[in-house]
C-alpha cells in the first residue's frame, strides 16, 4: 500500500507499472470517486486482486476504505506500507493536510494482519534536511534505535543539474522571467524555433514554478507571459482551479489531468505550475526548471529542481527572486523575534512593496494563524454540545465539517485532542466522526509532557511542569484548555521557528548566489549532506541536562584541533557510555583536522540545519553565533541574534540561572577580547542590553574611558550606557517633582 501526496503522482506510478507489464494495480483519488468507480476498486482491494494500492493520506480517514483493507488482511497479509515523498508528512502535515500527522498510527492499526502485527513501513524521500527527517520519524513513530532506521545516499549531488540565480527588483521581475526563458536555448546551443517545439522524446521540456494559483505570480498571468516568448500556450496545473477560468473543482480536475498528460507525453513542451505538479513524476527529458519566486526552504528548492535531467543529461535550474529591502528581509527572517510582531509587520506591507520574502511569509502566516486563535478552536470543539457531555468517556461523535477552511481548522483541533489523549481516532466522511476515549486531567498532563520530551529532549518548560503539578486538581475541560494552550505554544516554538529558519537559510542561499551558481550548489549540498560534525552535535543536543560547559569544550576542541577537551568533559557526565559516543567522537576526530575556515563553515551550516530540529537549543544557538563571528563571511547581525537567542532560551526554557549566564558572558567577552574578534563590540553591547556580566563590562568600559587613546568602540558603548542611565535618572527625578 503506497501513500502518495498528489493525484498526479498516483497516476504516474500506476502508468509506470502498467507500461512494465504489472496491471494488478489500483489507484484511488477524487477523480475515480467522481466517476463512480470507487466500489469496483474497493472490490479489487477486498479480494486481494490488487498487488499495489495507491492512495492519498486522506483516504485512510474514510471508513469504507478502512473496511476494505480490513477485509483484505483476512485474505492475505499486507507486505509493506510505503509513505512516498515522506517529507510531505512534515512540510504539509503541519500546514494544511492534518491527516499526514496521524498517518503512522493509522497505517499500523488499519493494515495489521489477523495475528495483530503491523506490516513494515518504508518512508521514501529524495530530499530532506535533518530537521525534516527528525519530524517525519517522530510523526510516523519510526524507531531510532537501529543505526539503519534512516538510510542516506552517499551524496545528494546531481552534477548534471546546473544552478543559477537571477536577482531582480520587484518591478522588473516579469522582465527577468521572459528574458531568462528567451535566453534558455543559448544555454544548450540550440535555435529557439527548435528548442521551444515538440520533438517527441527529444523535446526540450521545461517547467516554470509559480508561488500562487492566482494573481500576478499565478499560473494564468505567468502562462500569458511565457506564451509571448515561446509562441505557443504552455500547459497549466495547480491544485485548485484558477479564478480566471470559471471552472468547478471537478471540471478543473479533468482539465489539469489533460494538461499533465500533454506535457508528460511531449505534446506540449512547457508547463507552468504551482508545486502541486511534478513531485516524483518520472519524465526524463525536462531540460530546464525555472522558479518564478523563491521557495520556502532549501528542501523544497532541491525537490523541485530534481524534476530536471532525469535522463542523466544536462538540465538548467534557474531561480528568479526579488527583494525590495535587505534590511526588511533581515528583520522578517532572523529568528527569535516575536511571531505576532512579524505578522503585524507583514500586514503593513502593501502589494506594490511585496517581494519573494513577503510572498513566502504569507504562506507561513496563513498556515499558522496564531496561538490564541488555535486554542479558541480547540475550546470551541470541546464545548460543542455533541462532545462536552461525553468528555472523558468512550463515545463516537458526528460533527459537521463546514466549509473547506472550517473543516481544515476543525481537523487540526481534533488532532490536538489526539495528542492530549482525549481522542482515540477520527474519520472524515460527509461529517467528522470522532472517537472519544476514556481520559482524565492527569492523562492530559502526562500526554503533554511525553510529547514535549519526545520533541525537545532536555528542555525544561516551567509552564508545562506547573500545569502537570496542578492537573489532578482541575476539571477535565479546564485541563484540556490549559494543556492545549501549552501544546500549541510549544508547537509554534518548534515548528514555526523551524520554518522561519528554513526560510532564512533559503533566503541567504539565494541572496549570496549569482548567475554562475557555484555558491548556491555548495550551500544546498552542505545543507542536505550528512557531514562528520552532525552526529556529534545532534547527540550533544539530546543530552538530558543542558550545560554550556559541554559546548565550550567542543568549541575549544575545534579551535585547538584536539579532541581531548570535549572528550574529558563528556567523561564527567553520569550518563556517559563510551560505546554510545564512539561513532560520533570518531567522526568528530576526522572533522577537527580540517583548517579553521573549513571548520567554521561546516559549523555554520551544520548548526543551522540542526536548529531547524531544535530551534531553541542554547548550545546550537551558541555554536551558530561562534561560527558566524569566526567565519570570514559570517554576519555580525546573525552572531548577535543567535547569541541573544541562546542566552534567553537557556534562562527561559532550560532552567539556567542568571548567575551562570553572567559567568558564561564574562568568559565569552574575554574570549572575544583575547582573539581580537570582530564581534567584540556586538558582544559587549548585547551583554549590556541583557544585564549580564555588568561588573566585567564596567571594568572594560572604565579602562577604555580612563586610558589615553582607549578603545574607541568600547568608549562609544560606555558613553551610550552612561547617557542612557543619566536620562533614566532625570526622568525619575522629573516624575518625583511632578508628584
Amino acid at each position: 500500500i503506497v501513500v502518495d501526496p498528489l493525484i498526479a503522482l498516483i497516476e504516474d506510478q500506476q502508468r509506470g507499472l502498467i507500461e512494465n507489464g504489472i496491471d494488478r494495480v489500483v489507484g484511488i483519488s477524487s477523480l475515480e470517486t467522481a466517476q463512480g468507480l470507487l466500489e469496483p476498486l474497493l472490490n479489487q482491494i477486498r479480494s486481494g486482486d490488487a498487488l499495489f494500492v495507491f492512495v492519498t493520506p486522506e483516504r485512510f480517514q474514510q471508513e469504507r476504505f478502512r473496511n476494505a483493507i480490513a477485509e483484505l488482511t483476512v485474505v492475505t497479509p499486507i507486505n509493506l506500507t510505503v509513505v512516498d515523498e515522506a517529507h510531505c508528512v512534515s512540510e504539509w502535515g503541519h500546514d494544511f493536510r492534518t491527516s499526514y500527522l496521524s498517518l503512522g498510527k493509522v497505517l499500523r492499526n488499519v493494515c495489521k494482519g489477523i495475528g495483530g502485527s503491523a506490516p513494515p513501513m518504508l518512508a521514501l524521500t529524495g530530499t530532506a534536511s535533518r530537521a525534516v527527517l527528525k519530524d517525519v520519524r517522530a510523526q510516523l513513530a519510526i524507531s531510532n534505535e537501529s543505526a539503519h532506521s534512516i538510510i542516506r545516499p552517499e551524496s545528494f549531488d546531481r552534477p548534471k543539474l546546473e544552478m543559477s540565480v537571477v536577482h531582480s527588483q520587484p518591478n522588473n521581475v516579469r522582465v527577468s522571467l521572459t528574458g531568462s526563458i528567451r535566453g534558455m536555448p543559448n544555454r544548450f546551443g540550440m535555435n529557439p524555433d527548435t528548442f521551444f517545439r515538440s520533438r517527441y522524446e527529444r523535446t526540450s521540456s521545461g517547467l516554470v514554478f509559480c508561488p500562487h494559483v492566482n494573481g500576478e505570480f499565478g499560473i494564468l498571468e505567468v502562462a500569458k507571459a511565457v506564451e509571448g516568448v515561446v509562441g505557443l500556450p504552455p500547459s497549466i496545473y495547480s491544485g485548485n482551479p484558477p479564478k480566471g477560468l470559471g471552472l468547478s473543482k471537478q471540471q478543473w480536475d479533468r482539465k489539469k489531468q489533460k494538461s499533465a498528460d500533454a506535457f508528460i507525453h511531449n505534446k506540449v513542451p512547457l508547463m507552468v505550475s504551482t508545486k502541486a505538479f511534478g513531485m516524483g513524476i518520472d519524465k526524463p527529458n525536462i531540460r530546464y526548471v525555472i522558479h518564478y519566486g523563491m521557495p520556502g526552504s532549501i528542501e523544497s528548492y532541491y525537490q523541485e529542481i530534481g524534476r530536471g535531467g532525469r535522463d542523466g543529461k544536462k538540465a538548467h535550474c534557474l531561480l528568479i527572486w526579488n527583494e525590495m529591502d535587505r534590511q526588511r528581509s533581515d528583520r522578517l527572517t532572523i529568528t527569535g523575534s516575536n511571531f505576532e510582531e512579524i505578522r503585524d509587520a507583514h500586514k503593513a506591507i502593501g502589494r506594490r512593496d511585496s517581494d519573494s520574502i513577503v510572498q513566502q511569509l504569507y504562506f507561513l502566516l496563513n498556515a499558522f494563524r496564531g496561538v490564541d486563535a488555535e486554542v479558541e478552536e480547540v475550546e470551541r470543539l470541546v464545548n460543542h454540545n455533541e462532545i462536552l457531555p461525553h468528555l472523558g468517556r468512550r463515545k463516537n461523535i458526528e460533527l459537521e465539517k463546514g466549509n473547506n477552511t472550517e473543516a481544515e481548522r476543525r481537523e487540526r483541533a481534533i488532532y490536538r485532542l489526539m495528542l492530549l489523549g482525549v481522542v482515540e481516532d477520527y474519520l472524515v466522511e460527509s461529517k467528522f466522526v470522532v472517537h472519544l476515549k476514556s481520559a482524565t486531567s492527569a492523562d492530559v498532563a502526562r500526554n503533554l509532557e511525553a510529547f514535549v520530551q519526545r520533541s525537545a529532549p532536555g528542555s525544561q518548560r516551567a509552564h508545562v511542569a506547573a500545569f502537570s503539578a496542578q492537573a489532578n486538581g482541575m476539571g477535565l475541560q479546564r485541563a484540556i484548555s490549559k494543556g492545549a494552550k501549552e501544546l500549541i505554544e510549544f508547537t509554534y516554538e518548534v515548528i514555526v521557528e523551524s520554518r522561519r529558519r528554513s526560510l532564512r537559510e533559503m533566503y541567504v542561499a539565494a541572496r549570496d548566489s549569482g548567475p554562475r551558481g557555484n555558491r548556491i550548489r555548495k550551500r544546498v549540498l552542505a545543507y542536505l549532506s550528512h557531514d562528520d560534525l552532525s552526529p556529534f552535535l545532534e547527540k550533544l543536543s539530546e543530552l538530558s541536562n543542558f550545560d554550556y560547559a559541554d559546548w565550550e569544550r567542543l568549541l575549544e576542541s575545534l579551535a585547538q584541533h584536539d579532541l581531548r577537551p570535549v572528550t574529558q568533559q563528556l567523561q564527567n557526565h553520569p550518563s556517559y557510555d563510551p560505546e554510545d559516543w564512539e561513532q560520533p567522537l570518531s567522526k568528530l576526530g576526522e572533522f577537527v583536522n580540517l583548517d579553521d575556515v573549513e571548520i567554521s563553515s561546516e559549523l555554520q551550516s551544520t548548526s543551522g540545519r540542526l536548529l531547524e530540529s531544535y530551534p531553541f537549543h542554547p548550545g546550537l544557538l551558541f555554536a551558530r553565533a561562534y561560527a558566524e563571528v569566526l567565519h570570514p563571511e559570517g554576519t555580525l547581525q546573525d552572531y548577535s541574534a543567535n547569541l541573544e537567542a541562546s542566552l534567553r532560551s537557556a534562562l527561559e526554557r532550560y532552567g539556567v540561572s542568571k548567575d551562570v549566564l553572567s559567568e558564561l558572558a564574562r568568559r565569552h567577552i574575554a574570549w572575544l577580547q583575547s582573539n581580537s574578534s570582530r564581534g567584540y563590540y556586538n558582544g559587549l553591547d548585547l551583554m549590556v542590553r541583557l544585564g549580564l556580566a555588568l561588573e566585567a563590562v564596567t571594568q572594560i568600559e572604565d579602562t577604555a574611558l580612563s586610558t589615553p587613546g582607549g578603545d574607541p568602540g568600547v568608549r562609544v558603548i560606555a558613553l551610550s550606557r552612561r547617557l542612557s542611565n543619566i536620562a533614566k535618572d532625570l526622568d525619575a527625578s522629573m516624575r518625583g517633582l511632578n508628584k
